[in-house]
């Protein structure tokens, strides 16, 4: 599915699975770094902080609120504990930093800071 996120006053059109109920709490664990974004949706805003246990490559997670408008941006590195939320969030945004995602990586963090 295509997602529009905004950040300022540019927006990024983005290629995400949706996850569903069971896949929110496994997310990017286990995959390989070539795998498609993940795109968590919460109906109701949220604090639950996410983990990189088990994610074997580097990605960026993008907060967002209702409006898909970016809250804040982190680079994750794997196995970290607990990442946590600077704001109450609706939309996160998984993605691993590899070549299919460059344009996506450099949109949130910059070409100079992957």
């Amino acid at each position: 599915m295509f997602f529009d996120i905004k950040k300022g006053r540019r927006k990024i059109r983005v290629d995400a699975n949706r996850v569903g109920f069971l896949r929110k709490g496994i997310g990017l664990m286990f995959r390989t770094r070539n795998t498609k974004s993940l795109i968590f949706e919460f109906s109701q805003g949220s604090f639950i902080p996410f983990t990189s246990l088990f994610v074997f490559f580097p990605f960026i997670l993008v907060w967002m609120d209702k409006s898909m408008n970016v809250i804040s941006v982190d680079k994750v590195f794997p196995f970290r504990l607990n990442i946590f939320p600077k704001k109450r969030y609706y939309y996160v945004l998984e993605v691993p930093i590899n070549e299919k995602n460059r344009k996506i990586v450099d949109f949130f963090v910059g070409k100079r800071k992957v």
